[in-house]
Parts: structure tokens; sequence; C-alpha cells
């Protein structure tokens, strides 16, 4: 909080933009020398981690009309049960990811297709393509996109604001 609320930086916005990707990065910067000095990914130290202190972890300033600490203690309790299994899933399967970098504006349409090709070598079924230069562009980058990553697999759009929400709809 105190990343995001001192005296000199909230004129920036509290928890928005320049402030909070600072903020954002200096804490996932804290998980992941923690997990490093432990030994394992992010994901199995939260995993191994007792619920109580998982929970004291997070801040519930802005959900505590919706769920409490004491809530999120109660469902991460009633779903240990199958805690083992998921932890096996992650390690045989992983998790589904996707790839922005293989959608960047300013790549060439070549670009594209080697970074497609690398990207599904090494298992990735979900490609992000940046869009929001002109219509036109995004439409044929779309095509393109799709051509390459195939009919069978997931591409997403990510005009970071650009649009307007009917733009996004049509």
């Amino acid at each position: 909080r105190d990343l995001c609320y001192g005296s000199q930086m909230k004129w920036c916005g509290p928890e928005k933009g320049p402030v909070h990707q600072a903020a954002a990065g200096i804490v996932n910067a804290v998980w992941d020398l923690w997990a490093k000095f432990e030994g394992k990914p992010v994901w199995k130290l939260v995993a191994d981690m007792p619920n109580e202190q998982l929970v004291g972890c997070l801040d519930f300033r802005y959900v505590s009309d919706m769920i409490t600490p004491e809530e999120a203690i109660k469902i991460l309790d009633r779903e240990a049960e199958g805690l083992q299994s998921r932890i096996e899933e992650m390690q045989s399967v992983g998790y589904p990811a996707y790839t922005t970098a293989t959608g960047w504006l300013g790549y060439t349409d070549e670009q594209v297709v080697e970074k497609v090709a690398k990207a599904k070598a090494e298992g990735f079924t979900a490609f992000k393509m940046k869009c929001g230069v002109s219509v036109e562009d995004d439409v044929r980058r779309a095509a393109f996109m799709r051509k390459a990553i195939g009919p069978d697999m997931y591409l997403m759009m990510d005009a970071n604001c650009v649009w307007e929400v009917q733009q996004s709809i049509d």
C-alpha cells in the first residue's frame, strides 16, 4: 500500500498508471525472489502455503464486500481435498498459457510466421495479437495471424484501450 499511496506518488493516481505498473513490478519481483529462495516455482510456493498465510498476502480492501479473508480461507479449506491432484496435473501437463510474442505491432508478416512457428513448436496453442493502428490493418493482420496459427488454436486481440466499446464489438 505504501508504494501506491505515498504522498509524493499519489498525484499519479492511486493504483493506476505508472504507479500501479511500478508497484506491480515490485510485487511480482518479491514473489519471484521468495520462490527462488524456496527453490520452487511461484505456483508451487502458493500451493504449498498454509491457507491463512496465503490469504494474509492478499489485500482485500476493494473486494471485502464480495469476499472476506475468512470466507476465502473457508473456500481454500473446502477445496483442499483436491489440491494434491491439481498439483500433480500442474507437474505433468502444466497450465495453458498464451503468447504475445507473435503479434506485436510493427512485425512484418514474415516475422509473424517465424514467431508463430517457434511458439507452436514450444507448445503454445493461444496467441495474442496487438491491434489498434487502424481497423483495416487490424482486420488484415488478424486474417494473416489466423492463417499462420491455424483454425484450431486461439487468437486473442489486445487493443490496449485504443478502441471504444462499440469498435470492440464491431
